[in-house]
């Protein structure tokens, strides 16, 4: 813009420029010239954080709605300490959706919120996960959504997404009553190899659309952590697989079903509440 000749066409009262401003003598001058007070603003204005232009362009084009997330297996391959060769994390995006205005969930759930959280205000949400000292399956299928195959690795690395379609009508969580903490729990003792089996057994279970063979993997990914200490899940003799969200002692479990009838059953439940596959691009 031609800034000198607006300038003597407006000629207003009051210039306001940044404290860092390239043209801060000359602009002097012109306020001088008309007239007019010369305000310098700091570029963070009392009681709030620095931000930069490159932190507001992010927040704009962060979404307005995100999904959660369900794990079936591989949980804590996704560390980078605990990673392994020929191990994967599947996963899975979830609705109802969350955003910073609503939140239909318990908080501290196991559902990968700080994921979403971090998406949600524009933030690179693997960065976020890994400095708390935590893995980054939680961000890397929110972002992604869809039913997902990662390789256990230091970072995201993404073998295979479908839509989740066989997981329709076939999943439900369950609150435990008790928030979940996964930082809180990452050091202790566990049955790594059992882990990698069920990571195993899992990302063929996607690779074969094969319901009964997901459950399996999710039923061996919750005796790793019934080994581990947890208490045991209420049983439902509908279910064909139950397991706790995440790894933090605690926040919501996942049952599957082999059909809906079973499923609607449950969410009688007064604990329990019906999730659905995300997948942003259905095919």
């Amino acid at each position: 813009m031609d800034f000198l000749e607006h300038f003597l066409q407006i000629r207003p009262d009051i210039l306001a420029v940044t404290e860092d401003d390239q043209y801060a003598e000359e602009k002097v001058v012109l306020c001088r010239e008309v007239g007019a007070e010369y305000r310098v603003l700091a570029k963070t204005p009392p009681l709030f954080s620095p931000i930069s232009s490159t932190e507001i362009v992010r927040f704009i084009r962060a979404p307005i709605e995100s999904p959660l997330r369900i794990d079936f297996a591989g949980g804590w391959l996704d560390v980078p300490k605990l990673a392994r060769d020929g191990g994967y994390v599947v996963n899975c995006a979830i609705s109802p959706m969350v955003s910073l205005r609503e939140w239909p969930y318990k908080r501290r759930a196991g559902l990968g919120g700080s994921g979403a959280y971090a998406l949600l205000r524009g933030a690179d949400g693997v960065a976020s996960e890994l400095n708390i000292g935590v893995g980054w399956q939680d961000p890397a299928v929110i972002f992604e959504t869809g039913l997902c195959v990662w390789r256990s690795g230091e970072r995201p690395s993404l073998e295979l997404k479908c839509n989740g379609r066989m997981l329709a009508e076939r999943m439900a969580i369950y609150w435990t009553g008790a928030p979940h903490d996964t930082p809180g729990f990452t050091n202790l003792e566990r049955d790594y190899d059992l882990i990698f089996a069920a990571s195993q057994v899992a990302r063929d279970a996607v690779h074969k659309r094969d319901l009964a063979l997901l459950a399996k993997a999710a039923q061996m990914s919750y005796q790793v952590q019934l080994g581990e200490g947890m208490e045991p899940l209420p049983e439902v003799p509908a279910a064909i697989a139950r397991k706790y969200c995440g790894g933090g002692w605690g926040g919501y479990a996942v049952y599957l079903f082999d059909n809906p009838t079973t499923r609607n059953a449950f969410l009688s439940e007064s604990n329990a509440t019906a999730i659905e596959p995300y997948c942003r691009n259905s095919f």
